[in-house]
């Protein structure tokens, strides 16, 4: 694009800003923005060998990594390409991230999708399914089928806050709803255990997690991180943040977007968080 635009306008000034939506690739585009340190964490995999995983550490603090760099490929069915059907991963990864010396964890939860409503996750930090005869439950969303009650009494949070960066902003009750996330499709009884589950959470700490506008991101994994106390965001806001994409913005005629589809997704969340509050005194629409 910038090759072309150099053609048709030697004149022009023009600069690249990189940009993520909070899927695959915010956590690269996040090094390069604030001159971020990268690493690599070893983590357990239930029924796998050890995975390594990519994390940074930004100058304020901040540790961020991808959701899906720690979850791997998708296990779900090959018509739900992007389903994971056990979250503990991800678990792991936030628990060595946090007791490590970092002021906060950001993890970017688009292009995952997680159908076990992130039961692995809390299992990591202390959170125990149990069936009908009290027995501690396994992860995934087999025995999420047979959750008759949560064991909260070994709960442990996070000692450092959590962010959630979101491709799209969209409840639970919402996200299980979609074509590309339908719960009975992967067995028999998982919406309504799913449901039971949230219940479960909402319950413990009075809130109504189901219905809040972030806990669908990643599928399930928006819920219990919304659980654990976290805080969201959509990808590009955050990105447009840290590389303060606004200062840039101010003497700027013209914002020249690409994205794989058109539609209200990539203007909410793919150029930065909207469009006239994202880009300063430009009165121009950006050009997708």
């Amino acid at each position: 694009m910038m090759r072309g635009l150099e053609q048709v306008s030697p004149g022009s000034q023009l600069f690249i800003y990189p940009m993520a939506s909070g899927g695959s690739g915010t956590t690269d585009v996040a090094v390069r923005l604030a001159k971020g340190r990268v690493y690599r964490e070893t983590i357990p995999v239930p029924g796998h060998r050890p995975r390594e995983v990519k994390w940074a550490l930004l100058p304020d603090g901040t540790a961020i990594f991808d959701a899906i760099d720690a979850m791997g490929s998708p296990d779900g069915p090959a018509r739900l390409t992007r389903t994971y059907t056990n979250s503990q991963p991800l678990g792991e990864m936030l628990q060595r991230l946090s007791s490590k010396n970092v002021q906060r964890i950001a993890v970017a939860l688009g292009d995952v999708l997680a159908a076990d409503s992130g039961m692995g996750l809390l299992q990591v930090f202390g959170v125990t399914a149990r069936d009908e005869a009290g027995r501690a439950l396994s992860t995934g969303p087999r025995p999420l089928l047979h959750v008759d009650q949560v064991d909260f009494s070994g709960l442990t949070l996070p000692r450092v806050p959590l962010i959630g960066l979101c491709d799209q902003m969209v409840s639970w009750s919402e996200r299980v709803q979609q074509e590309d996330f339908r719960l009975d499709l992967i067995h028999g009884g998982l919406a309504a255990a799913s449901g039971r589950y949230a219940d479960s959470l909402s319950e413990h700490i009075r809130v109504p997690l189901a219905d809040l506008s972030t806990t669908g991101a990643g599928g399930g994994i928006g819920m219990a991180l919304a659980f654990m106390g976290a805080q969201f965001q959509p990808g590009a806001t955050f990105l447009a943040e840290l590389g303060s994409l606004q200062e840039k913005l101010w003497d700027v005629d013209w914002v020249i977007t690409g994205s794989s589809t058109l539609d209200a997704q990539s203007d909410l969340f793919k150029t930065g968080g909207g469009r006239r509050n994202s880009l300063g005194r430009s009165s121009r629409w950006p050009i997708h």
